[in-house]
C-alpha cells in the first residue's frame, strides 16, 4: 500500500525546451523542481527532457541555462510542459518583471508591454525615452522636445490625464521610484533637462510598461501608467568583460526656404512704401536698399548670407563603455563604466557624460539575499537658448536675419574686420554672435544608491525590504553678450546673465511581506502587503543680472544692482502608502488580481490628505478549456478585463497650504503670502475600465493583442479667478472632468523561424479620443465662459472647452485672400475698430453673431494636438551571423501650431520671410493664398488663425541597424565580437512645412504640438563594435 502511494506521488513530466528567438531546440538546459532539492534532468540535442516529479511537494519546474533567463512553470496537473527560454536582454521575454513579482507573460492579466534591453540598445539611442519613442509600446505617445543635446521626449500613455498636473508615466527602477522632477527655475530659456539622462540604456535588462490594473498599487502616482525598469542583475558566472565603442555623426538639417538678398530687398522696399516712407526718406534711412550706400556701409549690405548654414554643422558623437560581470554562488556583481561625447548640430553645442553603475548580489545567510546597487553620473551640456525667445534663439535669428547682412563688420575697402557686426537697422540679432559669444552651460550630477533584501521565512512567506537614496545637483548659467544682439529686458540690458542651481534629495523605503503558495496542484496564490515612504526636498535658486562693464565680465554681481534679482525656492513633500496585492490562478485557466493602496500626500491640506485607490483584474484562458482543445494551431487565447482607480498628486507643492515668499521693499527683505491656498484641493482621479484579448497561433509564431479602454478623469486642476481683495488673481481648484477612450492593437509574427534564418514582422497601432466633459463656470484664465477656459500661449491661444480635446487651438478660421475690390465690397468685413478689410487682406469667417465685424467673438476651435492614430511597424531579418532590423513609426491626424512659419509669413516687419511670401498679393485680381505685405499688420492678417495650424501627420523610417557576429572560436582571448552600423531618422514623409513634425515645448500638456523653433531632429549615422572577453 505504501509502495503504491509513493508511486502515485511521483509523475514523469516531459517536454521540449526551445530558444525563444529562433525556435531551435536547446541542449543542456537544467530542469529541476522549484525550491525543492532532488533529481534534475538535462535536455538532449533535440531539446527533450524527462523528469520524475514529486507532485505532492513540487509546485513548479525550473529551467536554467547560462546566458538565458530562468523560467519557472507551474505544473497545474500537466504531464507535458514545453518551454521557450530567452537570452538575457532579448525583447521577446516570456516573463514580466515588476517589483511585486516575476510573472509569465502567458499569465499576466493586465495591459502591458515588455521590451528587452537588447532591443532598447539596438538602435544606438542614449536614453530610455528616446528608445521607447519609436513605437515600441502600443499606446505610448511621445513628443520629442528638441534635437538639442540633453533634451528628452514627453511620454504619455492612453491620452492626457491632467491639464496643470503631471501627465507622464511613473518610472520605477529596481523597485524604487525614480524621481523625474527637475524643478522650475531654469537659467537657460527653452531648455528642458531630460530627467532620464542619468539612466543609461546600457545598464537596462528589461522594461515593462503597465497601463492599467496593477498601477493602482502606486495609488496617487499611478494615474499615468507605470514603467518598470529592471537593470542587469548579477549572475553566478566566470568573470566576463564587454567593451563597447560607437562613433557617429548627426547631420545638419535641411534648410527651410527663405528669401535671398534680392528677394529680401524687394520685400523690404514694399514694407517701407507700405509704412508710408517717401523715396527721399528711404534714401536717407536705408540707402543700401537703393544701392546708394557709401564705403563700409555699401560693403556691409553687399551679401547674400545663408544664415542657416552659418549656425548648423554636422555633429560628431562617440560613446565608449566597459561592462564587467562575475561571481560565485555566494557573491556576484556587475560593473558598468561609460563615457559619451556629442557635438550638437547647432555650432558650439555639445554634451559630455560619465556614468558608473554597480549591482551586486550577496547571499549572507542561507535564507537572506541582499542586493546593493549604486549608480553615479555627471553630464555637462554646452547650450544655446531656444524656443520663442527670438532675440537669443539662433534658429529664429537665422531664419529672420536679412541675407543682405554678413557676420563681420567691414572696412571702407570691403575687408572683413575681426568684430561681429551689430544688430543693424532691421532689429535682428547676429546669429553668429549668438553662436560664438553667448555662453550657456548645464551641469548635472546624480547619485542613486540603495539595496533590496529578501528573507525566506518558510512555508511560502518571505520578507522584502527596498531602500534608496537619490541625490541630484543641477547648475546652469547663461551669458548673453551685447555685441550683435538685440537689447534684452525691454531695451534696458546691453548684456544679460543668469545662474540657477537646483538641489534634490529623495529617500525611498518599501517594506513588504510576500506569500507564494500552490494548493492541491490547482490553486496558486501570490500576495504582497507592504508600506512605502517617500521623502523629497528641492532647493532652488536663480539669480539674474544685466549690464556688466563689458562682455568679458560674465559674473553675477557685476551688473546693474537695481535690476539684479535673486529668486529662492524651497520645496518639501512627503508621501506614505499602505498597499496590498494578490494574484490568484486556478488550473491555468482563471485568473484574478486585486490591488489597493491607501496613500497620503503632504501636498494637500490635512482634511484631503489621504485617498484609497483600488483595482481588480481578471482573465480567462479559453485555450485551456476542453471545448477549444481540438482547434489545431491554437497556442493561446485569453480574455482580460480590469477596473482601477488611480490618483495624481503631481500638482506642485503648497497649493493646499499657506506658504510665504521673499520680496524686496525699500531695499529691505520682506515676506509676502506666496499663494492663496485651497483647503479643499484633492487628488486628480482616473477611473479606468479596460478589456483585452491575447491570441497566439502556430506555436506562438503569431501573437496578437487588442485592448479597449475608457478612462473617466475627475477633479482635474484648473485656475479659478479670485476677488481682487485677495491680492492674487487666480488659485488652483478641482474644476473639470474629462474622458479618454481608445483602442490598442499589436501583432508580432515570426514568419520564418529556423536555426540559420529568421524573419519577423511586428505592427502596433493605437488611437484614443479625448474630450473635456465638464468645467466649473468660475474657471478662467482671463476669459470667463460657462463651458470653457482660454489659455494664452506665445503667439496664440489654447482652449479648454466642454466637448473638445485637451490641447485644442483657439483662433480665427480663414476663407482665403480677398482678391479684388468687388469681393471686398461683397464681404463688407470690418475689424473691431470699424476699419474695412481691403483687397489683399485675409477673409476671416464669422463664427459669432453675424454682424460683418471680425473680433474676438469669432474665435473658434481651429485644431488640436490629438492624433487620429499612431504606432509603428518593425522588421527583423537574421541569416546565420548577419542581422538586420528596421523600424518605421507613424502618427496621423494631429495638428501643429507652426509658430516659426507665423513669424516667417506674417510680413509685418523687416525680419526675413519664408520663400512662400514671393506669391503674396500685390495687385487687384491676384488669386493667391498669401495676403499683402503691410508693416505692423494693422488688419491682423497674421493673427492666430488656421493659417498657422498644419497637419503634422508623418511616416518615418526611424531606425535601421545591420550587425554581424564574427566567428571567434579560434581566438582564445575573445568570447564574442559584433560589428554594427545604424541609421536614425533616415526618411520622413510629411506635408508639414517645418523642420520636423515631431515637436513639443516643455512638459506641459498644452504646449505639446507647438513648433517654437527648437533644434530639429536630424539624421544620424553611426557604427560600432561590441567585444566580449
Amino acid at each position: 500500500m505504501a509502495r503504491e502511494a509513493r508511486a502515485q506521488s511521483s509523475v514523469k513530466i516531459s517536454g521540449v525546451v526551445r530558444d525563444a528567438r529562433g525556435g531551435a531546440p536547446m541542449e543542456g538546459v537544467v530542469v529541476g523542481m522549484e525550491n525543492i532539492a532532488g533529481e534534475t534532468s538535462l535536455t538532449d540535442a533535440n531539446g527533450h527532457y524527462e523528469l520524475d516529479v514529486q507532485v505532492d511537494k513540487a509546485m513548479a519546474l525550473r529551467f536554467t541555462y547560462a546566458g538565458y533567463r530562468d523560467e519557472s512553470v507551474f505544473l497545474h496537473g500537466r504531464t507535458v510542459i514545453d518551454v521557450s527560454l530567452s537570452e538575457v536582454g532579448y525583447s521577446d521575454n516570456p516573463v514580466v518583471v515588476t517589483p511585486m513579482r516575476v510573472t509569465r507573460r502567458h499569465d499576466f492579466v493586465h495591459s502591458g508591454t515588455t521590451v528587452g534591453g537588447d532591443r532598447l540598445r539596438e538602435y544606438g539611442y542614449l536614453t530610455l525615452d528616446q528608445a521607447l519613442a519609436g513605437g515600441a509600446v502600443p499606446g505610448l505617445k511621445t513628443n520629442t522636445q528638441a534635437g538639442l543635446i540633453g533634451s528628452g521626449a514627453m511620454m504619455n500613455l492612453r491620452g492626457p490625464s491632467s491639464i496643470n498636473g503631471g501627465t507622464e508615466p511613473l518610472i520605477v527602477v529596481d523597485g524604487a521610484i525614480y524621481e523625474t522632477d527637475m524643478g522650475s527655475l531654469s537659467a537657460i530659456n527653452g531648455f528642458t533637462f531630460n530627467p532620464l539622462m542619468n539612466l543609461n540604456l546600457r545598464d537596462i535588462d528589461q522594461v515593462t510598461v503597465v497601463k492599467s490594473g496593477m498601477t493602482s498599487v502606486y495609488g496617487s502616482l499611478g494615474a499615468n501608467g507605470v514603467i518598470f525598469v529592471t537593470t542587469k542583475d548579477s549572475r553566478e558566472t566566470a568573470t566576463t568583460v564587454n567593451v563597447n565603442t560607437m562613433l557617429g555623426v548627426s547631420m545638419a538639417p535641411k534648410s527651410l526656404p527663405v528669401l535671398n538678398a534680392d528677394q529680401f530687398k524687394s520685400y523690404a522696399m514694399e514694407q517701407m512704401m507700405g509704412q508710408g516712407l517717401t523715396y527721399s526718406q528711404i534714401r536717407d534711412r536705408f540707402p543700401f536698399i537703393l544701392n546708394e550706400a557709401e564705403k563700409s556701409e555699401k560693403f556691409r549690405y553687399l551679401n547674400d548670407t545663408d544664415w542657416q548654414d552659418e549656425i548648423y554643422q554636422d555633429g560628431v558623437f562617440q560613446k565608449y563603455s566597459v561592462d564587467i560581470e562575475g561571481g560565485d554562488e555566494v557573491a556576484n556583481y556587475t560593473l558598468s563604466l561609460g563615457h559619451s561625447n556629442n557635438d550638437g548640430v547647432i555650432k558650439n553645442t555639445s554634451s559630455e557624460t560619465f556614468d558608473f553603475r554597480m549591482n551586486a548580489s550577496l547571499k549572507l545567510l542561507d535564507k537572506l539575499l541582499v542586493r546593493p546597487r549604486v549608480s553615479l553620473s555627471k553630464t555637462t551640456n554646452h547650450l544655446r537658448e531656444e524656443g520663442y525667445f527670438h532675440e537669443t534663439n539662433p534658429v529664429l535669428a537665422a531664419l529672420s536675419k536679412s541675407p543682405m547682412m554678413g557676420t563681420y563688420r567691414m572696412s571702407d575697402y570691403g575687408v572683413p574686420l575681426p568684430f561681429y557686426d551689430e544688430v543693424g537697422p532691421f532689429g535682428i540679432s547676429n546669429p553668429n554672435a549668438l553662436i560664438d559669444n553667448m555662453e550657456g552651460q548645464s551641469e548635472s550630477f546624480r547619485i542613486n544608491a540603495g539595496f533590496d533584501a529578501s528573507y525566506d521565512l518558510g512555508k511560502g512567506l518571505s520578507a522584502v525590504f527596498i531602500s534608496g537614496l537619490d541625490v541630484r545637483k543641477i547648475k546652469e548659467r547663461i551669458f548673453v553678450p551685447s555685441t550683435g544682439v538685440v537689447r534684452q529686458a525691454d531695451g534696458e540690458a546691453d548684456n544679460a546673465m543668469a545662474d540657477a542651481t537646483r538641489g534634490f534629495l529623495s529617500y525611498y523605503t518599501d517594506g513588504a511581506l510576500d506569500y507564494n503558495a500552490l494548493f492541491r496542484g490547482k490553486h496558486s496564490l501570490l500576495a504582497r502587503i507592504g508600506a512605502r515612504v517617500r521623502l523629497n526636498e528641492i532647493d532652488e535658486e536663480k539669480a539674474t543680472d544685466i549690464n556688466s562693464p563689458s562682455d568679458e565680465i560674465k559674473v553675477i554681481g557685476t551688473g546693474d544692482r537695481s535690476n539684479r534679482t535673486v529668486t529662492p525656492l524651497d520645496g518639501r513633500w512627503n508621501t506614505v502608502s499602505f498597499y496590498g496585492s494578490a494574484d490568484y490562478a486556478y488550473l491555468d485557466k482563471y485568473y484574478l488580481s486585486v490591488n489597493a493602496a491607501l496613500d497620503g500626500s503632504s501636498r494637500f491640506s490635512p482634511n484631503k490628505r489621504y485617498g484609497i485607490f483600488p483595482s481588480v483584474a481578471g482573465a480567462w484562458r479559453l485555450s485551456s478549456e476542453p471545448f477549444l482543445k481540438g482547434i489545431k494551431n491554437l497556442s493561446d487565447l485569453k480574455l482580460r478585463a480590469s477596473y482601477s482607480i488611480t490618483g495624481n498628486d503631481d500638482i506642485g507643492n503648497y497649493s493646499g497650504t499657506y506658504f510665504y515668499s521673499s520680496r524686496p521693499y525699500m531695499n529691505v527683505g520682506t515676506l509676502v503670502r506666496g499663494a492663496v491656498p485651497n483647503a479643499d484641493l484633492t487628488w486628480e482621479t482616473s477611473e479606468q475600465l479596460a478589456f483585452g484579448l491575447d491570441l497566439s497561433l502556430y506555436d506562438n509564431r503569431f501573437r496578437a493583442s487588442v485592448d479597449y479602454f475608457q478612462t473617466e478623469i475627475s477633479d482635474m486642476l484648473m485656475m479659478e479667478s479670485l476677488p481682487s481683495y485677495y491680492g492674487r488673481v487666480y488659485y488652483l481648484n478641482n474644476s473639470a472632468t474629462a474622458e479618454n477612450k481608445g483602442v490598442e492593437f499589436t501583432v508580432q509574427m515570426d514568419i520564418i523561424r529556423r536555426k540559420d534564418f529568421g524573419f519577423e514582422m511586428g505592427v502596433n497601432w493605437g488611437t484614443y479620443a479625448n474630450k473635456i466633459t465638464e468645467i466649473s463656470s468660475t474657471a478662467t484664465s482671463g476669459e470667463v465662459g460657462s463651458d470653457m477656459q482660454v489659455v494664452s500661449l506665445e503667439g496664440g491661444e489654447s482652449v479648454l472647452k466642454v466637448g473638445e480635446p485637451i490641447g485644442s487651438f483657439y483662433g480665427w478660421k480663414t476663407a482665403g485672400v480677398i482678391r479684388d475690390s468687388q469681393q471686398a465690397e461683397a464681404l463688407a468685413l470690418k475689424d473691431g475698430f470699424g476699419r474695412p478689410f481691403k483687397p489683399g487682406d485675409m477673409a476671416f469667417e464669422e463664427m459669432g453673431t453675424p454682424n460683418n465685424i471680425i473680433d474676438e467673438d469669432d474665435r473658434t476651435v481651429i485644431g488640436n494636438t490629438t492624433p487620429d492614430f499612431f504606432g509603428a511597424v518593425n522588421f527583423r531579418f537574421r541569416y546565420k551571423s548577419l542581422n538586420m532590423s528596421m523600424n518605421w513609426d507613424y502618427m496621423v491626424g494631429h495638428d501643429i501650431f507652426n509658430y516659426v512659419r507665423m513669424r516667417q509669413e506674417s510680413m509685418s516687419s523687416y525680419a526675413n520671410q519664408s520663400e512662400a511670401v514671393t506669391r503674396r498679393w500685390r495687385q487687384e485680381g491676384d488669386e493667391t493664398d498669401m495676403p499683402r505685405a503691410t508693416y505692423g499688420d494693422p488688419m491682423g492678417n497674421g493673427r492666430f488663425s488656421g493659417r498657422w495650424i498644419e497637419d503634422g501627420s508623418y511616416l518615418r523610417l526611424r531606425d535601421v541597424t545591420v550587425s554581424y557576429d564574427v566567428n571567434v572560436n579560434r581566438l582564445k582571448l575573445i568570447r564574442s565580437l559584433r560589428v554594427f552600423a545604424t541609421g536614425q531618422n533616415l526618411l520622413t514623409f510629411t506635408d508639414y512645412l517645418g523642420y520636423t513634425p515631431d515637436v513639443a515645448y516643455g512638459r506641459n500638456t498644452l504646449t505639446q504640438g507647438i513648433d517654437y523653433g527648437r533644434t530639429p531632429l536630424t539624421r544620424a549615422l553611426m557604427m560600432g563594435i561590441r567585444l566580449g572577453i
